[in-house]
């Protein structure tokens, strides 16, 4: 996958993983077969390469931005989203409250909005219970970070470091 500019090749791997996006990618632009790039993403995940260039991205916009590298916050908040037929009914669930059949994406972001940590669940999780994994997973990743949490109610209990 060679291409004159390195960023090319990182935006076409990392979207190439789906392969609905693979259709809208510009004609002007060398895109090799879906198959191809797909293995490559694979490989990048096994070797957690996509987290490390996360990091990095986020790492240079908060350098950039005049902060510390390191987060000292992050905002915890949970979304609840519709879940498609085809998505597997062991991994959806029923929210009440906003009464529909789907999964939930608890999402840790810093000061700046920058994503920190997702954590996906069935949407019939609490808020409370997603957020103690989330947290967890949080301080494992980003040890500098306090968490501000919305369901304050998970912090109640020490965290397992």
């Amino acid at each position: 996958m060679r291409s004159f500019d390195g960023l090319l090749e990182v935006r076409v791997v990392v979207h190439g993983r789906r392969a609905e996006v693979w259709g809208t990618q510009p004609t002007q632009v060398f895109t090799p077969p879906h198959s191809s790039v797909h293995a490559v993403f694979a490989r990048w995940e096994r070797a957690q390469y996509v987290d490390d260039l996360h990091d990095t991205l986020r790492d240079r916009l908060r350098h950039t931005a005049g902060r510390d590298v390191e987060p000292t916050a992050a905002v915890v908040d949970s979304q609840s989203l519709r879940a498609a037929e085809t998505v597997a009914a062991g991994s959806r669930g029923w929210d009440a409250g906003k009464k529909l059949n789907g999964r939930k994406r608890d999402i840790a972001v810093d000061t700046l909005s920058l994503l920190l940590v997702v954590l996906v669940t069935a949407a019939c999780v609490q808020d409370r219970d997603g957020a103690r994994p989330l947290i967890s997973r949080q301080v494992r990743t980003v040890s500098t970070c306090r968490p501000v949490c919305r369901a304050m109610r998970a912090l109640e209990r020490p965290l397992a470091a």
